[in-house]
């Protein structure tokens, strides 16, 4: 069984957030858009033509980024991607241009992608290549009871800390429930706030309510995570890449590259 696994550091921001309002290949020279390691696209923006970022790592996009940018989504183009977040895509057209673009593909050199949780039902038409490598973030507990009723494979619970008003914890039962009812378990884990790590001091109620969580993972041998997440005030921590996530998922692939070489 798995126990949880603290870290006390936070989400490394190693992210350039750019709002550029029109962008081609002459000016993404001008920029230094094609030297950049991490790229963040948020709000509306114009692309004339693809552009080849040779080194980019990670990248992420929002859904007002995502019309100009759906074209980017390709493994030609983004040959050294590892992480990618697509964030708020949500609707019936935004899943349109995802399913024009070659993202299929470019998920199968991914190391990790990262998807608001409200995806868990369509992610597998999209993700299928990297699904066990998805982490679904859910801005409600409830979502995360969807997420696993889904098959979700990764977890991470926002907007859920020590500061939470009480009712919020109240909905961790209804998790720990699903959890629990998993005949043939798919969920490997769940990312928690590090202010609800065992060590810390929790209302009683809200305690038991983490507590019958962590029972529930630790007999169906789900690994509970602590991190610094995202909150206000907090300006080095990255709002969607997950470092802890990225570096697990690096050692499952390490793993898996050893058992097939024996």
């Amino acid at each position: 069984m798995y126990g949880p696994r603290i870290r006390s550091t936070a989400r490394c921001c190693k992210t350039s957030q750019m709002r550029i309002p029109s962008l081609d290949p002459s000016e993404a020279a001008y920029c230094g858009c094609a030297g950049l390691k991490h790229l963040r696209f948020s709000g509306s923006t114009s692309l004339s033509s693809p552009i080849i970022l040779p080194i980019l790592e990670s990248f992420s996009l929002d859904y007002e980024a995502l019309p100009a940018l759906s074209i980017m989504l390709n493994p030609a183009l983004l040959p050294s991607l590892r992480q990618l977040a697509l964030i708020l895509i949500d609707n019936e057209d935004e899943m349109k241009l995802l399913a024009q673009s070659r993202l299929c593909d470019l998920v199968e050199q991914l190391d990790t992608v990262y998807v608001d949780g409200c995806l868990v039902t369509i992610a597998p038409t999209y993700l299928r290549a990297a699904f066990d490598r998805t982490l679904f973030e859910c801005y409600t507990v409830r979502s995360g009871v969807v997420g696993i009723k889904q098959g979700a494979r990764h977890l991470c619970i926002l907007n859920l800390d020590g500061r939470s008003p009480l009712d919020v914890f109240d909905s961790l039962t209804p998790l720990a429930e699903a959890v629990a009812s998993q005949e043939k378990p798919t969920l490997r884990s769940i990312y928690l706030d590090i202010s609800l790590a065992p060590a810390s001091t929790l209302p009683a109620s809200a305690a038991t309510s983490v507590t019958g969580l962590l029972r529930a993972c630790s007999e169906k041998g789900v690994e509970v995570i602590y991190e610094v997440q995202p909150k206000d005030g907090i300006g080095n921590v990255d709002l969607y890449f997950s470092e802890e996530f990225h570096r697990g998922q690096i050692e499952e692939k390490r793993k898996s590259m050893k058992k097939e070489v024996v």
